[in-house]
C-alpha cells in the first residue's frame, strides 16, 4: 500500500447550513415539537458556537494492492512503513471490498465547543451543556456531508465512485482500531489526537475509511443491518422515516 496524497480542508461554522430546527431533530423533537425556552436556547448557542467553532478535515489517500481477506481488511503498510490490519465486519467488508483506493479521514468541531460544553456540564448547566454537545456533533457530520460530497465529484472525474464512510465503532467495527487508523495520519494531523482508550481528543471529532473504486457504490446506511443502537445514522434514519410517514 502507497500513500498517494494529503488533503486538508477548513469550513466557517455559516458554510455548513446547520440551522435550529436541524438541532430540534438531532435532540429528538420532530416538526418544530420543542417546547420554549428550547429553540430561544439553542439559538443562542449556535450564536456563540458560530464564534468559536471552525470544521476541520484532514484526508490521506492510500492506493491499495490485493489486500482484502474475508473478515477483515488488510492495508499493508502504514506511513511508517509497519503493516496494519483492520478486523471489520462484514458490512464494511463487503462495501469496502472491491475498493481500489481508501481514503483515511479525520473531522473536528474544535477544542473550544468541547471545552464549552464541559465547562457548562460542570457548572450544573446540563441542558445547555447537552445543547452545545449536540451542535458539536451535528457540525463534524455535516462538515464531512460537505466533504465527502466534493469527495465524490473529483473521483467521478476519473469515473470512479466512493463509498460510504465507516467509523472504528460503528457497524461492527470495535473503537479500539482508533489506534491503527490513527497510523494512517500524520502526527498531530489537523490537531487531533488520540487517549490510551481510543476517545478523539478534541471530543467532538470523527474519523474513518472512504472506499474509492469503479466498482464500489455509495448507498443509504444499511441500519436493519447493523445492531448499534446509538449509531448516529440509525438515529438520523429514524428520524427520516417519522418525518416522512
Amino acid at each position: 500500500m502507497s500513500k498517494k496524497f494529503s488533503k486538508t480542508y477548513e469550513l466557517p461554522f455559516d458554510k455548513l447550513g446547520l440551522n435550529n430546527l436541524q438541532i430540534q431533530k438531532a435532540m429528538g423533537y420532530i416538526n418544530q415539537e420543542a417546547p420554549p425556552p428550547f429553540p430561544d436556547m439553542i439559538e443562542q448557542c449556535l450564536e456563540t458556537v458560530a464564534k468559536i467553532s471552525t470544521f476541520k478535515s484532514g484526508l490521506v489517500e492510500y492506493t491499495l494492492d490485493d489486500a482484502f481477506q474475508e473478515g477483515f481488511l488488510l492495508l499493508s503498510h502504514d506511513l511508517a512503513g509497519r503493516s496494519v490490519e483492520f478486523s471489520v465486519d462484514k458490512i464494511i467488508f463487503h462495501q469496502l471490498r472491491k475498493s481500489e483506493k481508501i481514503l483515511a479521514f479525520v473531522s473536528t468541531a474544535g477544542k473550544d465547543i468541547s471545552d464549552w460544553s464541559k465547562q457548562l456540564m460542570a457548572q450544573g448547566d446540563l441542558l445547555e451543556g447537552y445543547m452545545v454537545d449536540v451542535i458539536g456533533s451535528e457540525i463534524v457530520e455535516a462538515g464531512m456531508d460537505i466533504i465527502h460530497n466534493e469527495i465524490e465529484a473529483y473521483y467521478k472525474t476519473f469515473n470512479l465512485s466512493v463509498t460510504n464512510r465507516y467509523s472504528p465503532g460503528y457497524c461492527g467495527w470495535h473503537v479500539s482500531e482508533q489506534q491503527k487508523l490513527f497510523q494512517l495520519f500524520p502526527s498531530d494531523f489537523i490537531g487531533v489526537t488520540l487517549t490510551p482508550s481510543s476517545l478523539m481528543v478534541p471530543h467532538k471529532s470523527i474519523s474513518g475509511l472512504i472506499g474509492i473504486g469503479l466498482h464500489v457504490r455509495r448507498i443509504g446506511y444499511g441500519c436493519s443491518l447493523c445492531d448499534s443502537e446509538n449509531c448516529i445514522y440509525r438515529r438520523l434514519k429514524g428520524t427520516s422515516e417519522q418525518l416522512n410517514s
